[in-house]
């Protein structure tokens, strides 16, 4: 060992013995986030210097040993150090893994901390998942039960979970089950045993134990629920275990409602039952009438087995006067998820359609509604329904709705094929929103939503489907209304635009007055949205000058002059400098990109690269610019633990000079 070692082995040494004194205090205590880092230290040490390592396992033996005599300050931290210990594969000699357990779960502290408990649930674990050996023992077992199942501790019910799986999954004693229903304090506690099991011994058991008979209802049961329903038989338990929660929630009823018919739909398990649960809500949220309901079953080709089911469920609702426009705003925020996958159960029922396309048809929805139903079409993958998409547009177009009713119409139309004149339908609706302040809430909110727009129209359409609005003096009315808005995300999405429209090779990247509007940007806005889009759109702009030099183009758009390319280049290094200030880190990677583009070593860029070497927002910054020096950084050749580990030492011997939030 040499000198070096010595002197952190001493550290180590120092650090060990003091946070044991700092436990055995008239004041006890442990700070674990400082003993959490000290860990982290001992790792590296370990790597670093592996001939210390016995020495280490040495002086944790100490510690440990003998743990009956410690109050449960010191307890905590012994037995921190066997997690750690055999989380890092040490070998601490003393022990006899046989007779441990025993003596850990029979320690007198146990019963008065969850603390202490849980620390004592993670070993147990790691000594079963390290496979020592250990013998089966019911009465270990019950006292196990006795001792941990009362905790209302959330995590020490999660881990004594864990650990019962893995103790009964190796001992193959899954008949304890019985056992842990007959003397758990802890209700839950099968339930979450059983979904850490694997999928043949959930199902097995499932059925052995008879669990879906009569269910009662907790957050363990419905997560439990959730991932077994799949393979249970009798679909008239889960109808029945789902009454129980439409008492208590009906949006957690529509949620898990859903989730259960779309995992028993993936694994082809029948969902007849369920599903007529389904078309009920969508029936009593389109104000059915129970007439319309009997005559609607009555004139279906093939009689609906479970319309009475169907039938049911509306009277609940009825009965509980259920306002249709709150459970259409439960139904259609809980069938989101479902609704993005093609693939979808949804997609397979009939009556959703109709439903969506039956709704879209009324005014009398909120906007919130609205914007779902549209996405709702929009995914059903028919909307080249004209009248549909038509209709939409016109009653978007009756007031001023919310942002999200034109960002769902706006992705309809992008979506939808051969959509020339539904964009030229909605010119007025671009009009109003781009060009009158109309709600000071809203206003910037939907600009941001309509230049997204225009983006991503730019991005997908040909030059002949560009809507006949969209002209020259269209943009400059655009530029000159938002160029100051002091909106800096406007700002920043205009800008984009322009560039979008430059990489789709509509607009000149040498236009004077696209530049002039940039400088301008640059000048009054004090944003770091505005700097970092205006860095990569310098940076597309520079690009596409350089590649079209040689080219003779038409663009569909201009606004007047261009500039030549020199003095384009000679623009962009003057902005550089003020792009960076105390831009972010996304505006330092995009300049670095122009600067390495330019490839000019001039004093102004060499001046920002200077800066990015020392102040840059991340190593990978600083080490980019030092590159683009050719100033390699020197990096120390090794990492020096000894600063970090005196840190620890002098917090433990000063905290009084330290701040710490301690949390475990």
């Amino acid at each position: 060992m040499n000198s070096t070692e010595d002197k952190h082995l001493i550290l180590i040494q120092t650090i060990f013995n003091r946070f044991l004194l700092q436990t055995q205090s008239d004041n006890p205590q442990l700070s674990r986030d400082y003993f959490e880092r000290f860990t982290q230290l001992l790792n590296q040490t370990i790597q670093k210097y592996s001939p210390l390592k016995l020495s280490i396992e040495t002086l944790i033996s100490t510690i440990i040993y003998p743990f009956h005599s410690s109050n449960i300050v010191t307890f905590e931290y012994q037995l921190r150090l066997i997690r750690y210990s055999f989380r890092q594969h040490l070998n601490i000699i003393q022990f006899d893994y046989q007779d441990f357990l025993n003596q850990l779960f029979n320690h007198s502290l146990l019963i008065h901390s969850s603390i202490v408990r849980h620390l004592s649930l993670q070993i147990a674990i790691l000594i079963y998942e390290h496979d020592l050996q250990q013998s089966f023992d019911e009465i270990f077992f019950t006292h196990i039960i006795q001792l941990f199942s009362p905790d209302p501790n959330l995590y020490v019910r999660n881990t004594l979970a864990q650990f019962l799986a893995l103790y009964i999954s190796k001992h193959d004693q899954y008949q304890l089950f019985h056992q842990i229903q007959k003397q758990s304090v802890n209700s839950d506690l099968i339930y979450n045993i059983l979904m850490l099991l694997d999928e043949n011994k959930q199902q097995i058991l499932i059925k052995q134990l008879n669990i879906y008979e009569n269910l009662m209802d907790s957050t363990a049961v419905r997560a439990f629920v959730l991932k077994t329903a799949k393979y249970v038989t009798n679909e008239d338990q889960i109808v029945f275990y789902l009454n129980r929660i439409l008492e208590k929630s009906l949006s957690d009823y529509v949620h898990m409602l859903l989730s259960i018919i779309s995992s028993r739909y993936e694994h082809n398990q029948s969902t007849s039952k369920l599903t007529a649960c389904l078309k009920a809500l969508f029936l009593y949220l389109q104000e059915t009438e129970f007439e319309e309901i009997d005559e609607n079953e009555q004139n279906i080709e093939h009689e609906d087995e479970f319309g009475e089911l169907t039938e049911y469920l509306c009277c609940k609702l009825y009965e509980r006067t259920t306002d249709s426009i709150a459970l259409a705003t439960i139904v259609f925020d809980a069938i989101q998820p479902f609704i993005l996958d093609s693939k979808s159960f949804l997609y397979k029922l009939d009556f959703y359609s109709l439903s969506i396309r039956k709704m879209l048809l009324g005014d009398k929805h909120s906007d919130k509604i609205l914007a779902q139903l549209i996405v709702c079409l929009e995914k059903l993958q028919q909307s080249n329904n004209n009248e549909s998409i038509q209709m939409i547009i016109d009653q978007v177009k009756m007031k001023i709705r919310s942002t999200f009713v034109y960002q769902s119409l706006f992705s309809l139309i992008l979506n939808t094929m051969n959509n020339k004149d539904y964009l030229e339908s909605i010119e007025s609706i671009i009009e109003i929103l781009l060009f009158q302040d109309t709600d000071q809430l809203l206003q910037w909110d939907n600009k941001d939503c309509v230049l997204h727009f225009l983006i991503q129209l730019v991005k997908s359409s040909n030059i002949s489907q560009l809507p006949s609005w969209f002209t020259n003096d269209f943009l400059r009315q655009l530029i000159d209304k938002l160029v100051h808005n002091t909106n800096e995300y406007i700002q920043g999405d205009l800008i984009d635009f322009l560039a979008t429209l430059v990489e789709c090779d509509l607009l000149s990247p040498m236009d004077n007055h696209l530049t002039s509007n940039f400088i301008q940007l640059t000048e009054y806005s004090l944003g770091d949205v505005v700097r970092c889009a205006l860095a990569h759109a310098w940076y597309i702009i520079l690009t596409k000058a350089t590649n079209d030099q040689t080219l003779e183009k038409h663009y569909q758009f201009s606004f007047g002059d261009n500039s030549k390319d020199n003095s384009l280049s000679t623009i962009v290094i003057n902005q550089i400098p003020l792009l960076i200030g105390d831009g972010g880190q996304e505006t330092e990677i995009q300049c670095l990109r122009l600067i390495e583009f330019l490839g000019s070593k001039t004093k102004e860029l060499e001046n920002v690269l200077d800066f990015l070497v020392n102040d840059g927002c991340s190593n990978e910054i600083k080490e980019k610019a030092s590159h683009l020096l050719s100033r390699p950084i020197v990096k120390k050749t090794e990492e020096i633990l000894e600063d970090e580990l005196s840190s620890v030492l002098h917090w433990l011997e000063h905290p009084d000079d330290h701040m710490i939030l301690d949390c475990d």
